[in-house]
């Protein structure tokens, strides 16, 4: 466990407790926000030191840090003024709040690789206002209440309560879509922050709503709210790895979070709605159109995805025909091998190369097939049955001689490059590229020959005699003589 969530857990207990204390003792309720102010600075402290010391990317993060100095403001301001009128507490507390609001908004969004942001189509503005929606639905519901409290309040107070419920509706959609498009290795840090910005500005705006309904318990719940929001927005502050941090490798098993959060959103909202209906309490307008509308909005969410992976789906089969046409007709062969380097799959072109004896490999180790000689070279270069997690799998092993026999005994001199993709989760094999260079081998030999022997005699020429001298020469044992006699030259060694 990090020792700073330890601190964090243990700075968290004297908050609390003095949020139980207001809560027995209503007289220390002055106390009891006075230590939440504090909270609210340590907290602000605790983000912008931790995303100081990060290299890059964190200025969303000290965005974030000042977001709680806002609020601490018009907390403060509201103590010191004091007023008899509970709106004029409301107004003193949420005006200066407002721009906090919109600086969490803002460093939230910066959480979020802009290419992320970008290029998402139609799609992005269903799903921010699926989410402006369904949060639009919680939070009236939680701070107004059912349509017979809103015709109860002021003209004033329904101006104080509505700001503050698009305020929180606005927060929680920025958190959502953030929630819905980070990298995956940040979700779990931008799942805290969804969470703590609802708990916080939940128990903010019920503490409005107890302010203005005169419920003294609301203003006691609220505080540990407040605390709860805190604690996870810290929390996940300390869980961000970062936008350059080195994330799991990915797996089959990806969550598309981002597909499936509408229609939870969706699907809380209805709930909710639901759940008022069920207590006796009857939905405002606003409660019914806003989930009339998130049904709607989730509906053509799902149409857009439906024709997104339509499309997705046609370019990955133009793609996938492409590359196999390109593999079947290449001259050069692939082949494909396992963890324990058995032939699993070989390309077309290998048959062409060594006729009916290429459907025979599938299923045999490679280096039970190919020529003995060849077998302490290619065993040096393939790799081993575990693949090194460091090594770079786009990387290849460079070009390896090995001969294949064919249908007739016959070998064939295969030029192939080595690739290890098994830590490629979308490939997980070790790939040869492979071609036959069995004609420029012979072409090669009758070269050497004709360069380094005499057509006549088949001897070494003066050039042979020179190789092989050098040769003798470098090589260590006996002395060398040299024999030279009526144009017949030999070496020989004097044991």
């Amino acid at each position: 466990m990090d020792p700073r969530r330890g601190w964090l857990l243990a700075a968290a207990v004297p908050a609390l407790g003095a949020c139980a204390v207001a809560a027995v003792e209503p007289s220390l309720a002055p106390a009891a926000d006075g230590v939440l102010l504090l909270a609210g600075l340590a907290a602000a402290a605790t983000m912008w030191l931790v995303g100081a010391r990060r290299e890059q990317g964190w200025r969303g993060w000290r965005l974030i840090a000042l977001s709680p100095l806002f609020p601490a403001v018009g907390a403060l301001t509201a103590a010191l003024v004091a007023p008899a009128d509970p709106l004029d507490t409301v107004v003193l507390r949420w005006v200066p709040a407002v721009p906090g609001y919109a600086l969490a908004i803002a460093g939230g969004l910066t959480l979020v690789e802009p290419a992320r942001l970008r290029g998402r189509g139609p799609r992005a503005a269903v799903e921010t206002a699926l989410f402006g929606c369904a949060g639009l639905v919680a939070t009236q519901l939680l701070l107004v209440g059912p349509a017979g409290r809103w015709l109860e309040l002021a003209g004033a107070e329904r101006v104080v309560l509505g700001a503050a419920v698009l305020v929180t509706t606005a927060l929680m959609a920025a958190a959502l879509v953030v929630l819905g498009v980070v990298e995956p290795r940040r979700q779990r840090t931008a799942l805290l922050l969804l969470l703590g910005s609802v708990v916080l500005i939940g128990g903010r705006g019920l503490a409005t709503s107890a302010l203005l309904g005169g419920w003294a318990g609301g203003t006691a719940a609220s505080r540990f709210l407040v605390v709860g929001g805190l604690v996870l927005g810290v929390l996940a502050v300390l869980a961000d790895p970062g936008p350059g941090a080195p994330g799991n490798p990915r797996t089959g098993t990806s969550t598309r979070l981002g597909d499936v959060l509408p229609h939870l959103a969706m699907l809380v909202a209805t709930a909710l709605a639901a759940a008022s209906g069920l207590l006796g309490r009857e939905p405002s307008a606003v409660t019914v159109g806003g989930v009339v509308l998130c049904v709607v909005l989730a509906t053509v969410h799902r149409w857009l995805t439906a024709r997104a992976e339509q499309v997705m789906g046609a370019r990955l089969r133009r793609s996938e025909s492409w590359f196999r046409s390109l593999v079947q007709e290449g001259s050069d062969a692939v082949v494909i091998l396992d963890h324990d380097l058995r032939v699993t799959w070989s390309s077309p072109a290998l048959a062409r190369i060594l006729g009916p004896a290429a459907d025979t490999l599938t299923g045999r180790h490679l280096l039970a097939e190919i020529h003995p000689d060849d077998v302490p070279a290619l065993t040096a270069s393939l790799p081993g049955r575990t693949p090194d997690p460091g090594a770079d799998p786009a990387v290849s092993r460079g070009l390896q001689l090995l001969r294949l026999p064919d249908a007739e005994g016959g070998w064939h001199v295969l030029e192939a490059v080595v690739s290890d993709l098994r830590a490629d989760l979308s490939v997980g094999a070790v790939v040869l590229h492979c071609r036959d260079v069995t004609d420029r081998q012979v072409r090669e030999r009758v070269l050497h020959d004709v360069a380094y022997s005499d057509p006549m005699t088949g001897l070494p020429n003066r050039a042979g005699c020179e190789v092989a001298l050098r040769q003798a020469l470098g090589e260590p044992g006996p002395p060398v003589t040299l024999l030279v006699a009526a144009g017949l030259v030999a070496l020989s060694r004097l044991e």
